[in-house]
């Protein structure tokens, strides 16, 4: 009789713990051609030219990757563009 009530709240707590899963909230991820796609343009003061900027940008995906010409798909350093 212990073994049949142990049993049974067992699995009505395994029943319970699984429906607590569903989530009634989506996430709505910003997708371009089926891609999860980010993009952030930042404003920054008219201090640093373009040249300036584009080789800190260039530098910091140095410092921050182990192979920057792995990450980099477009590098142009004429329009700037990283």
């Amino acid at each position: 009789m212990k073994k049949t009530l142990l049993l049974t709240i067992f699995c009505l707590g395994i029943t319970l713990s699984l429906s607590a899963q569903k989530s009634e909230t989506t996430l709505e991820l910003p997708l371009k051609d089926d891609v999860i796609f980010f993009e952030n343009v930042v404003q920054v003061d008219s201090t640093f030219s373009k040249k300036q900027l584009f080789a800190k940008g260039r530098e910091w995906f140095v410092n921050y990757y182990k192979s920057a010409n792995d990450v980099l798909q477009m590098d142009d350093k004429e329009e700037g563009v990283l």
